[in-house]
């Protein structure tokens, strides 16, 4: 049969009986003052408590002789907890106590169905002692209405502690999430430096997506680090792991065209559109340098000075950065360095270090390398006394050795 509440006198009292004062207990005086009735809450049982209609006691520990010898009427709450429960109902019915009945609830949040039942249990005078709650959730469109009926009884409190618990993990995001950024970038990094450059793309990837939801997420909630003072830390950190993101590709680019070049030298009777291509090439690898020099320096200015980890890796961004200021000068002259529309000859000496000369060892032998149009022609290895004796005429050295 159907159940129906009816609403009682307001001058009834309940006294709501806890260690302490939770969810549950708001989500209770909730419930009972829609119906009008005066709630209170104590921490213990107060030496007044005849001066209550019903007192609510939750996961009593006393014995039930001392509320049984009371006056007042007691609804002991069991939650979770269905074998003591059970206990106290056989007891109750054993000694035929009249002024105590139980509850047992499987959750601390209800629906409507179930608040009606309990609600009508409470006050009727009904001779049951005990009532189960087994509340259930059924995801359909059925029980939509009761599934809003248990946001609406959920505290305000909870509400606003989980809005603010949400909004803290949402500004706090960042230090996980640039973390994780850092740690791929770093390793991309030694993937490169170990010339490994499949593994360094992949941990790249992996870098890009903490790194891109980090500056998302920092883009919405600066203004509030701003208003704290906290926001240099940040800036920093996402300022230096976009550099390094770009150092790494550019680094990455330079690497696998660098090794597509040098193989294409290799290659003979090339046609118009293969050197073509190879100019290109020069000209992508020219202009890579010449970022990753910029990125180099600005990156530079960002780390810190004299700070244990910071050091190393400022030392060895500076040696980086010198190093490519010689491939910069190199790179203006590799296409006449390497014969563009041309031909060269480069002679190779093989100095022996174990024989000291001062030019830095005894000539043992040496070579002729013959390059034309980014490709090497041809190479010639000789004995230093192939040629010894062989000039009949004399024959003036370069001006830069005459001088």
């Amino acid at each position: 049969m159907s159940l129906i509440s009816e609403r009682v006198d307001s001058t009834q009292k309940v006294l709501i009986v806890n260690n302490k004062n939770t969810d549950f207990i708001s989500y209770l005086k909730q419930v009972l003052e829609k119906y009008s009735i005066n709630t209170y809450f104590s921490s213990t049982l107060p030496a007044n408590k005849e001066s209550f209609d019903l007192i609510f006691i939750l996961n009593p520990r006393q014995d039930i002789k001392e509320y049984a010898r009371s006056e007042s009427n007691y609804i002991l709450f069991f939650i979770r907890n269905s074998s003591k429960a059970n206990n106290v109902t056989k007891q109750i019915q054993k000694k035929n106590i009249k002024n105590i009945k139980v509850i047992y609830l499987n959750n601390e949040i209800f629906v409507g169905r179930e608040l009606e039942r309990i609600i009508w249990f409470i006050f009727s005078n009904n001779n049951e002692t005990q009532l189960n709650i087994q509340t259930t959730y059924i995801n359909n469109s059925a029980n939509n209405q009761d599934q809003k009926r248990i946001f609406k009884y959920v505290p305000k409190k909870m509400w606003i502690r989980i809005s603010l618990i949400s909004i803290l993990l949402f500004f706090l995001s960042i230090i996980p999430l640039l973390t994780a950024s850092s740690y791929f970038l770093y390793r991309s990094a030694s993937a490169v430096k170990a010339n490994d450059n499949q593994k360094a793309q992949i941990l790249l990837t992996y870098a890009k997506i903490p790194l891109n939801s980090a500056t998302f997420i920092y883009g919405i909630t600066r203004p509030a680090y701003l208003m704290f003072s906290l926001a240099l830390i940040p800036d920093n950190t996402i300022d230096i792991n976009n550099r390094l993101e770009n150092i790494i590709e550019k680094s990455i680019s330079i690497s696998k065209n660098g090794e597509i070049f040098v193989a294409s030298l290799f290659e003979k009777n090339k046609n118009s559109d293969q050197i073509n291509s190879q100019l290109i090439r020069i000209d992508k690898i020219k202009d890579d340098i010449n970022q990753l020099s910029n990125e180099l320096i600005l990156l530079n200015q960002k780390v810190p000075d004299n700070r244990g980890f910071f050091e190393s890796v400022k030392s060895e961004v500076t040696k980086l950065s010198e190093d490519l200021v010689k491939a910069q000068a190199i790179s203006k002259d590799i296409k006449e360095i390497l014969a563009y529309n041309g031909e060269k000859k480069y002679l190779l000496l093989f100095a022996n270090n174990m024989e000291l000369r001062p030019g830095g060892g005894f000539i043992g032998s040496f070579g002729i390398l013959t390059i034309k149009d980014f490709t090497i022609e041809n190479i010639e290895i000789y004995d230093v006394y192939d040629a010894d004796g062989q000039l009949k005429t004399h024959i003036n050295p370069p001006d830069p050795i005459r001088k």
